[in-house]
């Protein structure tokens, strides 16, 4: 079935792990879709439960969106181990273009499951790809990367976490068969795994969106900076620590349970460990951390004071 013309599509991957943080992302999508545009979600099933998947399709029953449900066998990912704190699921992305074959779409907005949206994605989806097989938001916690990776020091690089495909110029030039092997190639050298096989393969290739569409947690002072008085509209909970975990103590935190809370999964709250307790209290209580520097830019932007 083909997508309507105000209908935007996006994509993204998650196994039973996950599951909750799916839900809260695709709500906190939902929330922001203004009167005049709708939503289609191709959700790739790397492992769901049916109780999960029905869990889904309840949260966002009453929403302008619709889900479909997309199918990938565990081969696909043979050999690829993403390690630490993700799943193999992560190289789900690169797939994305041609999982997404058989729909009748040119474009798609991919997005991490640790994300929260604050706003309306619309004009993200209608940015112009000028040519270009993927747009992206750089990562600047990423720049140790490009002598490992063969990038020119002068192209940027770029953060996996949300990604506008244009569907056509992707398949045309074969990237995920590229980047595929890249990575299968060069396993050993890839310490952010299916981001850095993408920017070894995209270098120079792909169209820079403002990081107010990727408010990354590395490098959170800097991000924020540049994201500037609006504030961001896609949050991304990058790095090992999250906000379901208790000694988080992410700026933007609370958001995710804004959302969470509109789901199935609205009881959950992290539980309370004395390790967990330790550590919370050593961040909040270093002296002059970023993050204190981030609340205040926080405060200081609502109240519209530059």
């Amino acid at each position: 079935m083909a997508a309507s013309l105000n209908e935007i599509a996006i994509a993204v991957a998650a196994d039973e792990g996950y599951a909750q943080h799916l839900a809260a992302a695709l709500v906190s999508v939902a929330v922001h879709l203004p009167p005049s545009a709708r939503a289609c979600f191709y959700i790739i099933d790397g492992g769901l439960s049916k109780t999960s998947r029905e869990l889904l399709e309840a949260t966002i029953s009453s929403h302008r969106v619709r889900i479909r449900w997309v199918g990938m066998s565990p081969r696909l990912l043979n050999g690829m181990s993403a390690g630490g704190h993700l799943s193999s699921a992560t190289y789900c992305k690169i797939l994305v273009p041609e999982l997404l074959r058989r729909y009748s779409i040119d474009k798609v907005l991919y997005l991490d499951c640790d994300v929260i949206v604050l706003g309306d994605l619309t004009p993200i989806w209608q940015e112009d790809l000028r040519g270009y097989a993927l747009a992206a938001i750089e990562d600047i916690g990423g720049k140790c990367r490009k002598k490992a990776l063969a990038i020119p020091s002068a192209s940027p690089y770029f953060n996996a976490g949300v990604l506008l495909f244009n569907l056509r110029r992707w398949r045309e030039e074969h990237l995920t068969d590229r980047v595929m092997a890249y990575a299968a190639e060069h396993g050993e050298r890839l310490m952010f795994h299916d981001q850095d096989a993408l920017n070894a393969v995209l270098h120079g290739q792909w169209l820079e969106l403002p990081p107010e569409w990727n408010l990354q947690s590395n490098m959170l002072t800097a991000s924020l900076r540049k994201v500037g008085p609006a504030g961001p509209i896609v949050v991304h909970y990058t790095g090992a620590s999250k906000p379901w975990h208790y000694d988080n103590v992410h700026p933007y935190r609370s958001e995710y349970y804004r959302y969470l809370n509109m789901t199935a999964w609205r009881r959950y709250r992290p539980p309370v460990t004395l390790s967990g307790m330790a550590k919370k209290a050593v961040k909040r209580a270093l002296p002059g951390v970023a993050l204190d520097w981030v609340r205040r830019e926080k405060a200081r932007w609502a109240q519209g004071i530059k």
